[in-house]
C-alpha cells in the first residue's frame, strides 16, 4: 500500500496511524508527500504508481486532480480510497470516507451553531482552498443549511491556495473584514487555513471583532477554544480514520462489503469552549473521538 500524503498535521497524524495499521497486518507500507504544485498531486500518483501497490490512499484530492493516473490505475488493478472528496466511487476509486454526506453533517453542525449562537443577520467568511473540491462543497452546504435557520445570514468565500497558508491568507482575510465590516464570524474550512490569521487580525486591530470557527481543527485550534480565543469546531476526522480507511482495505482484499464502513458516518463532535475539557485527546494533542481504536480492529481482524 502507498499513501499519498497532504502536506497538513491532521493528513499526518491519520497516515500514522495507517502505518501502525499495516504493520498490524504485516502489510508493507510507503509514503509520497504531495507537494502544492499544480502537477504534484498527478506526479506523486505515478511514483506511487510505479511501486506497484495493492491500494493507494489519498486525502483531498478528486480523480480530476491525478489525470491520466487513474487510468493507468485502473489498467494496473490498483483500488484507490480516498478522504474528504466530493467524486463518488467509480473505476479504480473504490471508497470515500468524509464523503459528501458526512460533509453535508458537518456543515449542518456549523449551520446550527452559528443560528443558535449568531445574531440572526450573520456575515460569515469562508477559508475554502482551490485544490480540495470538498471545502467549496462544505461552504456550498453550510450556506444551504444556514437558510433556513437564519434567513438573513450570509457566507461569502475567501478562496486560496496552499501556498497562501501562513503567507498570502492572513492578509487576504483582513482585506475581507475590512471590506466587510459587518463580517462577525471567520469559519474555516480545514484548521491549519489559519496560519497567522489571528496575528494579522491583531496587526489591523480586528482582535475579538468576529469569531473564530470550522470544520476539521488542529492541535491549535483545540487550543484556541481551551484559550476562549475561538468559539466552535466541527470535528469528524481523527486518527481513528487511519484504521477506518484500513478496515475498507482489508474488507475489499477478503471480498466482504464494503459497505459496511463506507455507510457509517465517522465518529464526529462539535467541539466548544465549554465541552473540549471533557473530550478524548491523544498525547499529540489530537481528537479522538474513541479511545482505544487500535486494539478494537485488531481484535476485529483477529490479529488478537
Amino acid at each position: 500500500m502507498v499513501v499519498l500524503e497532504a502536506n497538513v498535521p491532521i493528513a499526518r497524524r491519520i497516515d500514522e496511524e495507517r502505518a501502525a495499521a499495516a504493520e498490524a497486518l504485516g502489510w508493507k507500507y510507503s509514503k509520497i508527500v504531495i507537494g502544492t504544485g499544480a502537477e504534484d498531486a498527478a506526479k506523486a500518483m505515478s511514483q506511487a504508481l510505479d511501486q506497484k501497490p495493492d491500494f493507494i490512499f489519498e486525502a483531498g484530492y478528486n480523480m480530476s486532480a491525478f489525470g491520466d493516473q487513474v487510468a493507468r490505475a485502473q489498467s494496473q488493478g490498483v483500488k484507490i480510497i480516498a478522504q474528504c472528496i466530493t467524486d463518488k466511487p467509480s473505476g479504480p476509486l473504490i471508497a470515500v470516507d468524509c464523503d459528501l454526506h458526512s460533509t453535508d453533517l458537518m456543515a449542518k453542525a456549523t449551520a446550527a451553531y452559528i443560528a443558535a449562537h449568531g445574531n440572526g443577520e450573520d456575515v460569515i467568511q469562508l477559508l475554502s482552498s482551490t485544490a480540495f473540491p470538498i471545502d467549496d462543497y462544505y461552504g456550498k452546504s453550510l450556506a444551504n443549511q444556514l437558510k433556513p435557520w437564519c434567513p438573513k445570514c450570509e457566507v461569502k468565500t475567501v478562496s486560496f491556495q496552499l501556498s497562501d497558508l501562513g503567507t498570502k491568507l492572513p492578509g487576504m482575510v483582513v482585506s475581507a473584514l475590512q471590506r466587510d465590516p459587518d463580517t462577525t464570524y471567520i469559519v474555516s474550512s480545514f484548521g491549519d487555513a489559519l496560519t497567522g490569521v489571528e496575528p494579522a487580525l491583531a496587526a489591523a486591530g480586528l482582535t475579538g471583532k468576529v469569531k473564530i470557527g470550522g470544520y476539521l481543527p488542529g492541535v491549535d485550534q483545540y487550543q484556541a477554544l481551551r484559550d476562549k480565543k475561538q468559539v466552535f469546531w466541527a470535528q469528524d476526522q481523527a486518527p481513528i480514520a487511519g484504521w477506518r480507511e484500513m478496515d475498507i482495505a482489508v474488507r475489499a482484499a477478503v471480498g466482504d462489503p464494503i459497505s459496511t464502513v463506507t455507510n457509517t458516518a465517522p465518529v464526529s463532535q462539535v467541539l466548544t469552549s465549554d465541552n473540549i475539557g471533557s473530550a478524548s485527546f491523544d498525547t499529540s494533542g489530537f481528537w479522538l473521538g474513541v479511545r482505544d481504536f487500535a486494539d478494537t480492529y485488531k481484535k476485529l481482524w483477529l490479529l488478537s
